[in-house]
């Protein structure tokens, strides 16, 4: 590849933002190690592409905001769907035990009738419908959650490193 300016001389670089072949003394190195050929275009492009990771990390974050906030919402509403389920569950199960001694003629039970199994009928279907609605519930607050963290993980991807080596140089 050859000099997009000096056709005689072979090109050491590539343009960064236009992709041109240059020569050394055609080379504009930028702050972050880029190389640029000194059109006033390529250096408006790698300024530019200079702010893609900033807004890429800022979109995550904000993606991960909202994921924090779903999952507090399915949260909460799988705790507010316990307690119907535990007080249908109570309920029943103290219908149940009249009816069974009613049934069984313990001295304890009461004489129940058709409604009293009707109503038992209807708080195991009231019963069935909350815990599908909790556990639904409850399994997309953890989904969300793990959404969160996938958008916090690749937000940090992108955290603009001042000083890379100084990790290295701790005694």
């Amino acid at each position: 590849m050859r000099c997009h300016q000096h056709l005689e001389v072979e090109a050491d670089a590539v343009c960064a933002g236009c992709g041109r072949g240059i020569c050394r003394q055609c080379q504009q190195p930028t702050i972050d190690q880029k190389v640029l050929c000194g059109l006033p275009q390529c250096a408006a492009t790698v300024k530019a592409h200079a702010a893609v990771p900033y807004v890429i990390r800022q979109s995550c974050s904000n993606r991960a905001a909202e994921c924090q906030v779903f999952s507090g919402l399915f949260r909460a509403t799988s705790l507010l769907l316990l307690l119907p389920l535990l007080f249908v569950l109570a309920t029943s199960f103290c219908t149940t035990i009249l009816w069974v001694g009613t049934n069984f003629g313990t001295p304890w039970g009461l004489r129940a009738g058709t409604g009293e199994a009707a109503f038992l009928m209807i708080m195991g279907g009231v019963f069935c419908l909350l815990l599908i609605l909790t556990v639904t519930a409850w399994r997309w607050h953890t989904k969300f959650q793990l959404i969160q963290q996938t958008w916090e993980d690749l937000a940090s991807e992108f955290q603009l490193r001042e000083f890379p080596d100084d990790a290295d140089d701790t005694p």
